[in-house]
């Protein structure tokens, strides 16, 4: 489930469908163009979920102590 194939085929579409929402709302909200400040937060979005499975085994690792 949380394997980084998995991971990476559910966000890719999602990032896809939302670049130009995000782009639009960025100016609506900031008058500027944040693509770059955006493209900086999906890459620190797909690291975590790239590192989430190993976390979430070493989570579990200690409920079980």
């Amino acid at each position: 489930l949380f394997s980084e194939e998995n991971i990476h085929n559910y966000i890719e579409p999602w990032f896809k469908m939302m670049e130009t929402p995000l782009e639009k709302s960025s100016m609506r909200f900031y008058g500027k163009d944040n693509s770059e400040f955006i493209d900086e937060e999906i890459v620190g979005i797909k690291e975590y979920c790239k590192n989430r499975e190993s976390a979430l085994l070493e989570q579990l690792n200690h409920i079980e102590e």
